[in-house]
């Protein structure tokens, strides 16, 4: 199942905190990860490398911009 990126903080619940953090390497996240068992996040670089395992996954993706 495709999923879609959805950008800006009023895309969903709203569950990324300021500033988050990448789960992988602890810089600034700019990408969150909804499934069905939790969140993750990821920042640009993590989250290109795992982008297409986050949609096989069935991963709902929002995009924040970095500033």
């Amino acid at each position: 199942m495709a999923s879609l990126i959805f950008q800006g903080p009023d895309a969903h619940s709203g569950q990324i905190m300021t500033p988050a953090r990448c789960d992988r390497c602890g810089a600034r996240a700019n990408l969150e990860a909804e499934l069905d068992n939790g969140v993750l996040t990821f920042c640009r670089h993590h989250g290109r490398q795992y982008f297409q395992a986050l949609l096989t996954a069935g991963a709902r993706l929002f995009e924040y911009p970095v500033s």
